[in-house]
């Protein structure tokens, strides 16, 4: 080891020795010739990466002067053509494809803390289109950009003949080609649902699938996220017709801070906030009743965070007995027949709206 040492100084120097006896004509040459070397493999690296970027007509176009990012843009060129690998034969590179393009009037921008940029992409060589999604948020005046997706079409919005379509999230279309509802369990959503066709949906703040084996609709998130993923869902209640997610079977993972009511007793009393903190004393810390609204003989709550680091809500529904209220059912992110029994839909949704 310390003969290496020895020789790696005997060179230093003697390189050290040869560049000042170089005029600075020459070592101008030399630091030129060097640079110009770095940036040749680097431009080699820069475009050997780009063969997996698919050009889609039309986008830098859609996104221009907004929150999109050179980084995003890539995700989606790359992403797309792995999606696409996903349902073609003979596997394809960025060069074999030059006609995909966003189609005419499906960029759509969803305004929220968590915004949505949303279109479909058709490429007609291949007689194939799929859905493209991203967000991005505001964080304290920096552009954060996440949650890109591409997934397969639904079939309202097939305009080439269907096939049985992949993508990254369900590795097997429920739209597409897919499959029918003869299997679903009675009373609840089959594959061909409005609801469940739009799902699954996964971003890094909560995921939401449709599980075929008990017809219901699971929701991953934390707390400090509920809110987003009950605005995803609520946006597809006013988008979608025949949606009603009171109607639905929603689950959502882990759970809710709500339990089981202490004593029946201890669910009358004067008003919400009464009821509420007598029987959640300890999970009431953390909220407080933002909005009620009676509803016929039903009076319907809206509980909200007071922490600012929660985006956290739930609701509840009280029935008149007497002068007094009565807690239905524990507190819910959304009120549900199937979590609140015995209520009228028509209730429930007025509930799911505040």
């Amino acid at each position: 080891m310390e003969e290496l040492k020895r020789r790696a100084r005997h060179d230093w120097i003697r390189v050290k020795k040869w560049w000042k006896k170089l005029d600075a004509r020459r070592k101008k040459g030399i630091v030129f010739g060097g640079l110009a070397v770095v940036v040749l493999l680097v431009g080699v690296i820069w475009w050997s990466g780009r063969e997996d970027l698919i050009k889609i007509n039309g986008l830098r176009e859609l996104t221009a002067g907004k929150p999109t990012d050179a980084e995003t843009l890539r995700f989606i060129q790359g992403l797309l053509l792995d999606t696409i690998n996903m349902n073609v034969d003979e596997p394809k590179t960025a060069r074999d494809i030059t006609d995909a393009e966003v189609r005419e009037g499906s960029f759509e921008q969803v305004d929220e803390v968590t915004h949505t940029v949303s279109f479909v992409v058709d490429i007609p060589s291949l007689q194939q289109s799929y859905n493209v999604s991203y967000q991005w948020s505001n964080d304290g005046g920096d552009l954060v950009q996440h949650a890109t997706m591409v997934w397969c079409p639904r079939p309202e919005q097939l305009v080439f003949p269907a096939w049985d379509c992949r993508d990254m999230l369900t590795q097997e279309a429920a739209g597409a080609g897919g499959e029918d509802d003869a299997g679903a369990i009675p009373g609840r959503p089959g594959v061909n649902d409005p609801l469940v066709r739009a799902l699954p949906v996964s971003s890094p703040l909560f995921r939401i699938v449709f599980d075929h084996e008990t017809g219901a609709i699971q929701t991953n998130v934390g707390q400090e996220h509920l809110n987003e993923a009950i605005s995803w869902l609520r946006r597809r209640e006013a988008q979608l017709e025949g949606v009603m997610l009171a109607n639905y079977d929603l689950l959502f993972v882990p759970g809710t801070p709500f339990g089981e009511l202490l004593d029946t007793a201890w669910a009358t009393g004067a008003s919400a906030e009464e009821i509420l903190r007598r029987n959640y004393a300890t999970v009431m810390v953390g909220f407080e009743v933002d909005e009620t609204r009676e509803v016929g003989e039903y009076m319907v709550t809206l509980l909200w965070s007071n922490d600012t680091r929660v985006m956290a809500s739930y609701r509840a529904v009280f029935r008149a007995e007497g002068a007094w209220w009565k807690l239905v059912a524990p507190p819910q992110p959304l009120l549900t027949v199937y979590n609140t029994p015995g209520v009228a839909v028509e209730v429930l949704s007025v509930a799911n709206g505040l």
